[in-house]
């Protein structure tokens, strides 16, 4: 996690070339067996308090939440997402690292200018398989049609990930960390209906907001 005051043009290329260091260290194999359970995390925003939502889900749909609250000074910055969200992302998960296979993450992983978007940077950091989901395209370009709904994300030869256009739900989803183009494709089809990272996002806002979260 990283600390800063400034967020002036030399910091801004500072950061980035950091992005571009990390991104050297994603593995994009599978590094699990099998995948019981799931879990997503977003985060609410109040000022410069962040209320991050954990949510734990199995393939029965059987659900668990947990919540932290923390201070965030970073400002929202397209490309550097990771430096504002780290802190709050990192301080849950690392808590519960045990108790899911693969993480959701609301952003993006590879499909990202310099190969490390946040669910990259989380994905490396917690040494934990990650996905990134997002609701617009941050890099690259829809290409050819794999099946369905479901479109590659491409940037030159490269496929980074997929868009999939489904229920009237449009997501941006591409491999974070230690997971391959395909189960990440695979693992969030099979998790579509339950929707980790929609359930993360109405929780971290109910928790935002003072509301019991009911799951």
């Amino acid at each position: 996690m990283h600390k800063y005051s400034r967020f002036d043009s030399a910091t801004i290329e500072k950061l980035k070339s950091f992005q571009i260091k990390l991104s050297k260290k994603v593995i994009l194999e599978d590094k699990f067996e099998n995948i019981r359970k799931v879990a997503g995390v977003d985060i609410a925003y109040k000022g410069e308090n962040a209320y991050a939502a954990l949510v734990i889900i199995d393939k029965g749909g059987k659900m668990r939440v947990y919540t932290l609250e923390t201070k965030v000074y970073f400002p929202y910055i397209p490309g550097l997402l990771a430096f504002r969200e780290l802190k709050p992302i990192i301080l849950l998960a690392r808590n519960h690292l045990k108790e899911f296979d693969v993480l959701f993450v609301n952003g993006h992983g590879i499909a990202h200018p310099r190969g490390l978007g946040i669910a990259s940077h989380v994905g490396v950091l917690l040494k934990k398989p990650t996905i990134g989901v997002a609701k617009r395209l941050l890099f690259g370009r829809i290409g050819e049609n794999v099946f369905d709904n479901v479109y590659k994300i491409v940037h030159g030869n490269r496929t980074l990930g997929f868009f999939i256009n489904k229920n009237g739900k449009k997501y941006y989803i591409s491999p974070g960390n230690f997971i391959s183009l395909d189960s990440c494709l695979k693992v969030f089809l099979e998790f579509f209906d339950k929707n980790p990272i929609e359930i993360a996002h109405n929780c971290a806002n109910a928790f935002k907001k003072g509301y019991k979260i009911l799951y």
